[in-house]
């Protein structure tokens, strides 16, 4: 036996203790005594910490306690009372079993549930026996004990508020059941001192104790210290790692903990190794041995070196550049000084976090390879098992039952992937847990959302160089989380890398703050003045320094701006005309309805000799998987010419974060920092050499479409208002009509970036005398609408992390919020979606639509039976969002009444979700008034029953 488990061993507890329940299975005589589990999870705990919690969390914790080893000591205490709330009647009922052995000790309850308070919930009441046995056993005071006692409170997602911990502690000592009825120790009571004196003697405390007794713990180590505590106890919860024990069986196993942790096979704690300082060697030795590293790599570089404490590093720099690169390179010179325990990237959308995972696995590989030891890496989005690359990630990262993590397969022998993806962590609420992850920016945003188990994705933080992407793509509603989520990661003393093509100052400053808690003076002096490209670095108290790069890698871009009436007609003239030689042209719309409408014209009158394709976000995830994949392979950096001619229609998915480069581009009027991101989809590589490029789309060219130009002022079409404030677009416009009078229609990549987009967001008068009237009135309604989209994000954000205790943290919250779009939803700023799986009908059969994957396309899919594991896999790719203006509350009761399958309810891929079954013959449904039509060409599309009528009524052209 270990010197652990001895010292956990059950042996100087008395039958009394033994017979407390901990975990049970039901309708089975299979126990584990509560000791048991919380021994289980006091060693697990000191593994954790020994092995697997990043060096930047353990200082953090060893602060607070006094060095190391107290850290140590302080995790393992606190995990091996966590369940003590169990030790109570309330929450024994649950095992009436247990009741005659419990008699026989004094310890009496009553299955009569109605009894107990509705607030006596095992970790508001281990909460308080906790406070209790602090107060008497060592005379600490409220102030003291509440630090760590609400870890205890904690440690099932939601500390309680104030008004639970009154309702519990009144019926405690008023009530014949309660543990200290009349103020007499009851039995419950000398078990539960019993078992917390053994818990403290087992860890070691006795000497920390008095010291911690006159210790203050900060709020943010106090997540900290909870989030430790819920992965020992779900780890030791975990039957597969250590399974529950008859009470005739002898639990004091010597290879219980070891293998248990071996099943559990966490990756090994990560740490930087030596890193070259020298950028070039850097970047030949991580990325590619070919290239040159571009200037704004070179400073990244550099600034990263130089920096001696924990920082937000903001580094703005056009499209192209080599930022995200950059970004990671910064991130390993960071964690080799400062003991992170891995990187997060966050960004805008699941296809830009798809598209970013292969680059980020290559680096991970090169680090595991250095390291000599396999890497954890992450892929977080609700679609991540839809991932092809993060199925094989997912595929190679089995348990095993060795001191490495990596594959176990019957028949075949272990291997030890590189990079891999660990199973445990590919669950829900655990995905920021990972070493390496590439997220949508939700899952940095839940961070700051009131919800249950938030202190999960806190410890994720807590040890990681985390990486923002595409920072101008948040609005004021996100921007509320992002803030306080920095704000929160700056308390964590980690380093912050947000990339974009260029911030407006207002966003800078308030990212700024958000990691500084405040600006000086002095500070907004510094950040008054930016140049660009640029890169601006704020530690937590030294001084914020701006350092401007050199010229972009000379690259330089000028594109032709034409602004073209909104007409149909006009517009297929333009292309038709462009691609008489061939060549690939990306039409951006405002909305999905706008796209579709686009592309059914465009193959109306030129698509005969004109490939039309959409890329919108309203597609099943299949559809929309295939149709990223084809962007990015078809319009890359290696492409050549693009015959036949090719348009691709699309939204906003086009514009962020894809390396796809077009002849020519069309847009919608958008807000400028938008409209530059989409500027940069055109001439985005030099194809001079290759002459990749037919004659007539040699020049770059931009078409600036979707408004009214010949009135006064100007007038977007209705869609785009409904997309972005009338007031930005107003602004965007009146710039952008005033660049191009004085610079003759053009604008220039990457010089007139951050012009454009500080004049837009500037408060400068902009456009012509004329429009100063409606701008005022738009500016006024502007500034109404963000300050209500603001406080709305404040009602569910978590508070700052400056406070004494956690006690009602996480109230008057969100609850237990998911990994769907309504959970998504909570931290974008967008009505209520739905989420649907499509199938086909035909004769009262669902069939796997007929394009969707090769050997199961077109297969039936029982309705009254579990679909299983491959079907309900391809099944659960056919999910699409609805739009969020189709009645949400009508579409779940219309669906779940006539359509759910309570058979799906056991498959892992399909359990919970809706079945909007298409008739086979149309492929569309009658739904909330609406007609719902798909298809893998054009998406879905809806439209109230009237209008799709006139339309099937109408004549076949």
């Amino acid at each position: 036996m270990t010197h652990s488990q001895h010292r956990w061993s059950g042996a100087a507890l008395s039958r009394r203790s033994g017979v407390v329940w901990g975990k049970s299975k039901r309708d089975s005589d299979d126990w584990l005594p509560l000791w048991r589990h919380l021994a289980d999870s006091a060693q697990v705990a000191e593994l954790l910490w020994d092995r697997w919690v990043p060096d930047r969390v353990r200082t953090l914790i060893a602060d607070v306690a006094g060095d190391m080893d107290s850290g140590r000591r302080l995790v393992s205490w606190l995990a091996g009372v966590h369940d003590i709330g169990k030790a109570t009647p309330s929450f024994t009922n649950q095992a009436p079993q247990l009741a005659e052995r419990g008699d026989i000790h004094g310890l009496v309850w009553t299955s009569n549930r109605e009894l107990y308070p509705r607030a006596a919930k095992h970790a508001t009441t281990g909460q308080l026996i906790l406070n209790a046995w602090l107060a008497d056993r060592h005379a600490w005071r409220k102030r003291q004990y509440q630090q760590f006692s609400c870890v205890v409170g904690g440690h099932h997602g939601a500390p309680p508020d104030s008004a639970m911990i009154q309702e519990v502690e009144n019926w405690s000592v008023s009530h014949p059941m309660g543990w200290s009825y009349d103020g007499d120790e009851t039995p419950w009571r000398r078990t539960q001192w019993e078992l917390l004196d053994w818990a403290a003697e087992s860890s070691g405390i006795a000497d920390d104790l008095r010291r911690w007794a006159t210790t203050t713990v900060p709020k943010a180590t106090q997540v900290l210290l909870t989030a430790i505590v819920i992965i020992a106890d779900w780890i030791a919860s975990n039957e597969d790692y250590f399974p529950y024990l008859s009470i005739e069986h002898d639990p004091s196993n010597e290879d219980r903990i070891a293998v248990g942790w071996r099943k559990a096979a966490l990756p090994p704690r990560w740490r930087a190794a030596a890193v070259p300082k020298d950028p070039s060697e850097l970047f030949r030795a991580r990325f590619n041995p070919e290239h040159r590293p571009h200037p704004v790599q070179v400073a990244a570089v550099s600034i990263a070196v130089s920096l001696t404490e924990p920082a937000l590093i903001i580094v703005e720099a056009p499209m192209g550049e080599g930022k995200t690169e950059a970004a990671l390179a910064i991130a390993e010179i960071v964690a080799e000084r400062g003991g992170d325990g891995g990187v997060l990237l966050a960004l805008p959308t699941r296809a830009t976090s798809d598209a970013v995972l292969t680059r980020a696995e290559e680096w991970v590989a090169k680090l595991a390879e250095q390291a000599d030891t396999p890497l954890d890496l992450m892929l977080g989005h609700a679609k991540n098992r839809h991932n092809k690359d993060f199925r094989r990630l997912l595929g190679a990262g089995y348990s095993c039952i060795d001191t490495d993590w990596g594959v176990e397969k019957p028949g075949a022998h272990r291997t030890t992937p590189r990079v891999a993806a660990h199973r445990w962590m590919a669950g829900r609420k655990k995905t920021l847990l990972s070493q390496f992850a590439v997220v949508t920016i939700d899952q940095l945003l839940f961070a700051a959302l009131k919800m249950k188990h938030v202190a999960l994705r806190h410890l994720g933080l807590a040890g990681k160089v985390v990486v923002i992407d595409e920072a101008h793509a948040y609005d004021v509603y996100m921007s509320q989380y992002l803030e306080m989520a920095i704000e929160w990661i700056a308390h964590y003393g980690c380093t912050v890398v947000v990339l974009s093509a260029t911030l407006p100052s207002d966003t800078r400053d308030r990212l700024v703050r958000a990691y500084r808690d405040k600006l000086s003076a002095q500070d907004e002096g510094a950040l008054a003045d930016v140049g660009y490209p640029t890169i601006v670095t704020a530690s937590r108290n030294g001084e914020i320094v701006v350092r401007d790069a050199d010229p972009a890698s000379d690259r330089s871009v000028d594109v032709d701006i034409e602004f073209l009436a909104d007409d149909d007609q006009v517009l297929a003239d333009k292309l038709n005309v462009a691609l008489r030689d061939g060549g690939c042209v990306l039409v951006i719309r405002n909305t999905v309805a706008r796209a579709q409408a686009t592309a059914r014209m465009l193959r109306e009158k030129i698509g005969d000799r004109v490939d039309v394709r959409l890329a919108h976000s309203r597609f099943l995830t299949f559809d929309r998987s295939s149709n990223d994949t084809w962007l990015r392979d078809t319009f890359g950096r290696t492409r050549a010419i693009v015959t036949p001619p090719t348009i691709v229609v699309a939204t906003q998915v086009a514009e962020q974060s894809l390396d796809i480069d077009f002849d020519l581009l069309v847009t919608d009027l958008a807000p400028t920092d938008l409209m530059l991101q989409r500027l940069g989809r055109t001439h985005r590589h030099d194809r001079r050499a290759t002459g990749d490029r037919p004659m007539a789309l040699r020049r770059p060219r931009c078409l600036v479409t979707g408004a009214m130009w010949d009135q006064s002022p100007i007038a977007p079409n209705r869609g785009s208002t409904r997309v972005y404030d009338e007031y930005l677009l107003l602004r965007s416009a009146a710039v952008l009509f005033d660049h191009c009078r004085e610079r003759g229609n053009i604008v220039r990549l990457p010089a007139d970036i951050s012009p454009l987009v500080q004049r837009t967001y500037g408060d400068a008068d902009v456009g012509p005398a004329d429009w100063q009237p409606h701008l005022a009135r738009t500016k006024t309604r502007f500034q109404a609408i963000q300050e209500r989209k603001a406080q709305d994000a404040r009602e569910f954000r978590i508070d700052g992390p400056v406070g004494r205790t956690l006690i009602g943290f996480l109230s008057s919250g969100v609850g237990d919020a998911d990994e769907r779009p309504s959970g998504y939803a909570q931290v974008r700023d967008g009505g209520d979606s739905v989420e649907v799986i499509v199938v086909v009908e035909r004769d009262e059969s669902w069939f796997v639509p007929d394009w969707i994957e090769d050997g199961l396309a077109g297969a039936e899919i029982p309705r009254e039976a579990d679909p299983g594991h491959e079907l309900g896999r391809v099944v659960s790719q056919c999910t699409i969002v609805l739009p969020f203006w189709l009645n949400a509350e009508q579409v779940v009761e219309e669906l779940d009444q006539r359509y759910f399958p309570v058979a799906w309810q056991e498959n892992h891929w399909l359990a919970g979700e809706l079945v909007m079954p298409l008739e086979a013959d149309d492929m569309a449904i009658t739904l909330a008034g609406h007609r719902v039509t798909y298809s893998p060409q054009d998406g879905l599309t809806v439209a109230k029953l009237d209008q799709a009528n006139r339309a099937r009524k109408a004549p076949q052209k």
